[in-house]
């Protein structure tokens, strides 16, 4: 017996349909309003929060010229995703270029909005006595649970929410009905290809597919989820480029020369994870979950619990595989979908007592997480358009407008956007090389070889994260800093150097050309010595 007899069994369908249209105008209304809020806060100026979405941009920039890294005629696998440059690549070259990750994350939260609402619905929480609740969640979901402040990166992190939810969505149709529609195939396929972390969710629910005895079903759905993951670690080989791309490598601790084994690694992971108030309300959720799934009840029970297992299972691999932080990109997949689970399975297939303990701490997570999330959306997130156009937008200016020549960086993106000349990552994205340098045992000037190398007689980076790697040749010629809100921005400062002594004149005059157009919200202070009167 479950709670919500008079609600069992599937809404009428206009129901059912005007409840997820509801759910789609919520999630669009929210990210539109959120980013409203973002553009008057950087004065009346559209940017993106995270220097980040440059680099997928400058990646589908040479994916349609034919080539596959961020400098022309250079392989790199600097983007994060398989599949989310692809995206953006057919209107590389055009105006509306830079905007495709804004439209493509507004159609993403749309999305979310639906099939949250939609599972909301399949849990029979929109209408009857748990309306007012149900509602309640699709109202302050997209917000509360950050789906809006993961789109609002512009990153792929908003599409793989999508993706997510399908899987969740498609999953509760086949326990429901017995039938596997195109929701449950098109989320397993495109999770992954989106984000590798998608792979974890796709895997467990092919998992519960089989278990349902439909092998032949979770054969093909697999083949299919794998093609495009294995396609990618093929074209990179192909390419001499190792298999997962740079940024992956860094984050699972992969990259560099180091002899801690693997589970060693994840231990350290789940570690660091757990120094955020995020990734607690993760872990304590997935140890209940552990324990509750013994309460799933009624004529579906093993299917229902099955489904609730998941929830530990995706919570618990993120925290041990995937990356916890402030900006709360990372592992919004997966506490969308735990939620979403958790108030389906609780309303749907549980005993009354349980289903009604379960509801209330499964609506109490969601305020819980949005407790933290709304909290830096508003002290950093607002701001985070305006810093990244006063930091990392005028690095780029300054190396388009005024440098034009090979330049080295430790961020990537928005330099090497629309930049014909050769940018040099030094932190590794988008060059294996000083990855493998810098993550492993560097010797001392490491980064000055690969300066040399590249031609470039500029550098502009964070010193904090190069204290090895910066070269004594190198020579100090000021510090670009970002007044008001950090927003994302690693560090307010950003060091120039002059490669070489001889370069100093070249660099000293392109600087001062530069430094009298700089706005409000960034000065920059010469060197001592270099000149009088220096601050700009």
């Amino acid at each position: 017996m479950t709670t919500l007899r008079v609600e069992d069994g599937p809404l009428a369908a206009p129901r059912r349909s005007g409840i997820v249209v509801s759910g789609m105008l919520v999630g669009l209304m929210s990210f539109a309003l959120y980013q409203m809020a973002a553009f008057v806060a950087a004065g009346f100026l559209f940017d993106y929060p995270l220097d980040d979405v440059y680099i997928h941009l400058a990646m589908s920039e040479q994916i349609a010229a034919g080539g596959y890294g961020v400098n022309a005629g250079e392989v790199a696998s600097a983007s994060s995703s398989v599949i989310y440059p692809y995206l953006l690549a057919p209107f590389a070259g055009t105006a509306l270029h830079a905007y495709i990750p804004l439209i493509l994350n507004a159609i993403a939260v749309t999305l979310s909005g639906g099939l949250f609402a939609q599972i909301i619905s399949a849990a029979g929480l929109a209408t009857g006595p748990n309306a007012m609740t149900g509602r309640l969640l699709i109202l302050v979901s997209p917000m509360l649970l950050n789906v809006v402040g993961a789109s609002y990166m512009g990153m792929e992190h908003g599409l793989h929410i999508a993706a997510t939810l399908a899987v969740g969505s498609g999953l509760i149709r086949l326990i429901e009905t017995g039938r596997i529609g195109p929701a449950l195939v098109l989320g397993c396929v495109l999770g992954p290809a989106l984000r590798f972390e998608g792979l974890g969710v796709s895997v467990a629910a092919l998992g519960v597919v089989a278990l349902q005895g439909r092998l032949l079903a979770a054969a093909i759905i697999g083949a299919l989820t794998a093609l495009p993951v294995v396609g990618f670690v093929m074209f990179m080989d192909s390419m001499g480029l190792n298999p997962l791309p740079n940024s992956v490598m860094v984050k699972l601790g992969e990259s560099g020369q180091t002899s801690a084994g693997f589970w060693f690694r994840r231990l350290v992971t789940l570690m660091v994870n757990l120094f955020e108030n995020v990734a607690m309300v993760m872990l304590a959720f997935s140890l209940v979950w552990l324990f509750a799934a013994a309460f799933v009840s009624g004529p579906k029970r093993r299917a229902a619990q099955l489904l609730a297992l998941m929830i530990p299972a995706i919570g618990l691999a993120h925290l041990l595989l995937g990356k916890v932080n402030v900006m709360h990109r990372y592992e919004i997949y997966a506490i969308v979908l735990m939620v979403a689970l958790s108030l389906y399975i609780s309303a749907r297939h549980m005993p009354p007592k349980a289903s009604r303990q379960m509801l209330r701490l499964s609506s109490m997570a969601v305020f819980a997480f949005g407790f933290f999330f709304v909290g830096i959306l508003v002290d950093r997130g607002l701001w985070a358009t305006s810093s990244i156009r006063g930091q990392q937008g005028e690095m780029a200016r300054f190396a388009h407008d005024f440098w034009k020549q090979p330049i080295a960086v430790n961020d990537l993106g928005y330099v090497s956007y629309r930049n014909p000349s050769y940018v040099l990552d030094l932190y590794g994205l988008g060059n294996t090389q000083a990855m493998e340098i810098r993550t492993g045992n560097p010797p001392p000037n490491w980064a000055d070889p690969l300066v040399q190398a590249a031609g470039v007689r500029l550098i502009m980076l964070y010193p904090r994260w190069f204290k090895d790697g910066i070269s004594p040749d190198w020579v100090p010629m000021g510090t670009l800093s970002l007044e008001g809100s950090a927003g994302y921005v690693a560090f307010r400062k950003v060091a120039f150097y002059a490669a070489r002594a001889e370069d100093v004149p070249e660099v000293l005059a392109a600087l001062q050309q530069f430094v009298p157009t700089l706005p409000a919200t960034t000065r920059f202070e010469y060197a001592k010595g270099l000149m009088s009167g220096g601050d700009g």
